[in-house]
């Protein structure tokens, strides 16, 4: 009795396992027809067996295929055209949804329940132009055409028990080479077998697929099977492929020919002046001459660290109007004097002692002192920016414009981009635009004078005598004399201009070779502190000073900025 009861209870596991097996949804057989035409173009008819439970087959099937294709790094779309769903011979109403890369069809409706158990799916649509013309391509496979079809797609979450693809090409087609892989994007395995009869390939699964597992399929037949190209088509091809080429080359001479007319209006450099040792700054159009920090702004097209203020300050400083303290710690700067006529030195006191008095720079932040800074630079680069060199931005900004415009067509049409001709002249687009950025900002005439002379009076502060002597040019009209006896009172009032042009140490060493005894000796009567103390020469007073001042201006600062700013 006991071994009965046994016998029946592993009968009754045995039935539930198998009719849990049964129950389980899955696709019978999936066979899909896939006739080649002559022009290029597929239909293809999917017939799909399947079992339903009501589980995740409850109302319909949903038939995902590919969106698009990526050829020579462009994205094309697959050219779908559903002609025909059928279930269990009946129409059924499909919905097309389009999501990523992934054209959907849903098929059923959405009010009704389909009834438990199998159903056939038959799905017919067509495909244009899906022959790969390996001759037109240009590719190394030889000279034949080449169908390559996802027959069965990744998409299913059902296993298939059994899978059938057949290709059917025109009569008299010559098959060269057939091919079929089974599995997923990771895993790819030949789980089937193919067969060529004359002009038809047939390929059939071996072993159940798993779930989102597919069956992918390539045959290659012999040219003239299929129709070449239209000419449409070939124009469509070429585009693609010399689209990009095209579009940078004639964007790029149009850019080229922009440039070179805004260079030739506005960007010409004045013919350059020849450059004699001057023996003293030039002068303004009002007579008097240029401060130390116009000239520093001019020399070097904009500012450098805080050399222009802080050579201007020594420069006030020699002239009586300014009492320097340079302590370690702390910097004080007194008027002692009346504010000079000229005109930077009454913007940067107006800046910083816009009431006069004494201003203490203790490292500690100084909002009011750092706009005042600000000020005095902004307002120099006014005084001397546009009348004496023209950035022409507008001009720059436009060509940088018209090349992003061109980029961003090429960027955004459809044409193969990749290609080192195509990077090449994004590369030279890019080049282009950084040669004009440099060759469109010029002097004008006045700044290309002014400069002329600046460089005269540099090549005199860093000169030797005995060199400059045999650089003079006696007969020309620029040639300014003899250079004037070195004395303390000449090396005082040129020292911040060497400071302003980043000559003082060898102005200094002019100083210290015609003058020993005074150059070992020297200390200025504006300037003291314990900062100062101890330091050996004129070169290191005026380093330790302009140290100090730079200091000092740059803790002044609210948040750490550059001091930088061109014209």
């Amino acid at each position: 009795m006991r071994v009965f009861a046994g016998l029946l209870l592993t009968l009754f596991w045995a039935l539930l396992w198998a009719a849990a097996a049964l129950a389980q949804e899955r696709i019978t057989f999936y066979d899909v027809d896939i006739a080649v035409e002559p022009s290029g173009d597929i239909e293809v008819v999917e017939t799909i067996e399947l079992v339903s439970e009501g589980v995740e087959i409850r109302r319909g099937i949903f038939r995902e295929l590919p969106a698009a294709y990526t050829f020579m790094g462009v994205r094309r779309p697959y050219e779908y055209e559903l002609l025909e769903v059928l279930r269990d011979g009946q129409a059924e109403p499909v919905a097309t949804i389009r999501q990523g890369n992934a054209v959907t069809w849903r098929i059923g409706r959405a009010d009704r329940l389909l009834d438990p158990g199998p159903h056939r799916y038959t799905i017919r649509y067509r495909v244009a132009d899906q022959i790969r013309r390996h001759r037109d391509r240009g590719d190394a496979f030889g000279d034949r055409d080449e169908l390559w079809f996802n027959a069965v797609g990744t998409y299913w979450d059902f296993p298939i028990e059994r899978a059938r693809a057949t290709v059917r090409f025109q009569d008299g087609a010559e098959v060269v080479d057939a091919t079929v892989v089974t599995g997923n994007r990771r895993d790819e395995r030949r789980d089937a077998s193919v067969t060529v009869r004359g002009d038809t390939v047939v390929a059939e699964t071996t072993r159940p697929l798993p779930a989102r597992n597919g069956l992918n399929l390539s045959v290659s037949v012999a040219p003239g099977t299929i129709a070449a190209l239209s000419a449409e088509r070939r124009a469509r091809l070429f585009w693609l492929r010399h689209g990009a080429v095209i579009l940078l080359g004639l964007g790029g001479l149009a850019l080229l020919l922009f440039y070179w007319r805004a260079w030739s209006r506005v960007g010409r450099d004045p013919a350059r002046l020849p450059v004699f040792a001057r023996y003293e700054p030039p002068l303004a159009k009002d007579g008097a001459p240029y401060s130390p920090a116009a000239v520093h702004y001019l020399h070097h097209k904009g500012f450098r660290e805080m050399d222009a203020l802080s050579s201007l300050l020594m420069q006030l400083g020699a002239q009586g109007v300014l009492d320097i303290e340079a302590d370690k710690k702390r910097t004080t700067l007194r008027q002692v004097a009346p504010t000079p006529d000229a005109h930077d030195a009454r913007i940067l006191l107006g800046s910083i002692l816009p009431n006069g008095g004494t201003r203490v720079l203790d490292g500690g932040t100084d909002t009011g002192f750092h706009l005042g800074v600000m000020n005095f630079h902004r307002l120099i680069a006014e005084r001397y920016g546009p009348k004496y060199y023209r950035r022409n931005l507008l001009w720059a900004v436009g060509g940088v414009l018209l090349s992003a415009a061109l980029a961003g067509i090429v960027l955004l049409s459809p044409v193969a981009k990749n290609s080192p001709l195509v990077l090449g002249l994004f590369g030279a687009l890019a080049l282009l635009n950084i040669v004009f950025a440099i060759l469109l900002p010029a002097p004008t005439k006045r700044g290309a004078q002014v400069s002329s002379e600046i460089e005269g009076f540099k090549l005199y502060l860093e000169t030797a005598e005995e060199d400059r002597l045999n650089m003079a040019d006696p007969v020309s009209d620029h040639y300014q004399g003899r250079s004037p006896a070195m004395t303390v009172a000449l090396y005082e009032r040129f020292l911040p201009y060497a400071m302003a042009l980043g000559v003082e140490k060898p102005w200094t060493k002019q100083f210290e070779d015609s003058l020993p005894r005074e150059a070992a000796e020297y200390r200025p009567s504006y300037a003291r502190g314990s900062a100062l103390s101890g330091r050996r020469g004129p070169v290191g007073f005026s380093r330790a000073l302009g140290k100090t001042l730079t200091a000092g201006v740059a803790a002044a600062a609210p948040v750490s900025q550059s001091s930088g700013s061109g014209f």
